[in-house]
């Protein structure tokens, strides 16, 4: 079944688990995350989570990059756009948000006609 309102347990654990989450990783993960919205159009989990990677940047659960998301979205960076398979291997190709950078590089604002 899809869902497209989250509940309000699916909100508090979002922000359960980022506020238990590592202040440094969160930091960090906020950071990739605004430098990849404006560098590309489209951004992913897996885009995050692979510049982290390369950064040697580690945590012991990823499950606080929701509330990263939710609060760049709440900021005006992002806004959602689809869903594409995950690239990650241990994600088995399932399906993950493809998120619209509002504040890409040389973005013109959406015109509404």
């Amino acid at each position: 079944m899809l869902f497209t309102k989250k509940s309000k347990e699916v909100k508090r654990a979002i922000d359960q688990s980022y506020d238990n989450a590592d202040k440094d990783w969160v930091l960090e993960a906020e950071s990739a995350l605004f430098k990849l919205c404006r560098d590309k159009k489209f951004v992913t989990s897996d885009d995050v989570l692979m510049r982290l990677d390369n950064q040697g940047v580690k945590t012991h659960n990823n499950s606080a990059l929701g509330g990263v998301f939710i609060r760049a979205k709440n900021k005006g960076w992002i806004r959602p756009f689809g869903f594409a398979p995950s690239g990650r291997r241990s994600r088995h190709q399932a399906p993950v948000r493809v998120w619209k950078s509002l504040i890409v590089k040389g973005a013109k604002k959406d015109v509404i006609l």
